[in-house]
Order: structure tokens, then C-alpha cells, then sequence
């Protein structure tokens, strides 16, 4: 039985003057289980025992990137939020690369064209 539950899904620029057709989500989820029905090793030990289940898939057009996290203990936890972070950072430096490289692309397509010769 789970006793916690939270969910989203984010449509991303799906009215787009550039590409009407082309539609973007971000959806994740995380669930939160009593497992103690599943782990005898916790049942033997009179402990309660718990089993998160984390995902997130983000998809653009026909391209989708999923991402499934599970944890059975606290330090687990700790480590996928710790993942999380480090894949924040990275999405962050990905946006600046993007946009130094779209200065650049500015910047070339306003020079005039060199011939092919």
C-alpha cells in the first residue's frame, strides 16, 4: 500500500511559433510503499521496511529520455537525491552551453557568406 504519492506532468512550449507540431512533456513521479508484506529479512527483525520508486521521463517529438530510481533504505534515498542534483547540475550547465552557442550562431549568421570557391 503506498502512503505517499506525488506526481506531475508538464507540457514544455507545445504552442511553439517555430515548431507548432513538435510537443514536448516532462512527467515524474515518486511513490512511496510499506514493503513489509515483501521483505521477510525486516519481518524476522520485527522492523518495518520500505520501498520508494522514483521516475522521470522527458520526451520531445518522437524522443523520449527515462529515468528510474529505487530505493529500499535511507542511505538509498539520500544517494538518488544526491543523483538528482548532480543531473540538475548538469542540465544547468548544458542550458549556459546553449546559450553561448546560440551567440555564436548569431554572430555567424549575421557575417556575410564567404564564397565556396
Amino acid at each position: 500500500m503506498a502512503f505517499y504519492k506525488n506526481s506531475r506532468k508538464e507540457f514544455l512550449d507545445n504552442e511553439s511559433k517555430f515548431a507548432p507540431n513538435e510537443f514536448a512533456s516532462i512527467c515524474w513521479s515518486v511513490v512511496l510503499e510499506d514493503n513489509n508484506k515483501y521483505d521477510t529479512k525486516a519481518k524476522e527483525e520485527n522492523r518495518n521496511s520500505v520501498c520508494l520508486s522514483a521516475e522521470i521521463r522527458v520526451a520531445d517529438c518522437s524522443r523520449s529520455v527515462s529515468i528510474d530510481l529505487f530505493s529500499e533504505s535511507l542511505e538509498d534515498i539520500d544517494a538518488r537525491i544526491e543523483k538528482v542534483n548532480r543531473m540538475r547540475a548538469s542540465l544547468d550547465a548544458l542550458k549556459d552551453a546553449l546559450w553561448v552557442a546560440r551567440g555564436h550562431a548569431e554572430k555567424r549568421l549575421a557575417e556575410p557568406r564567404e564564397s565556396d570557391s
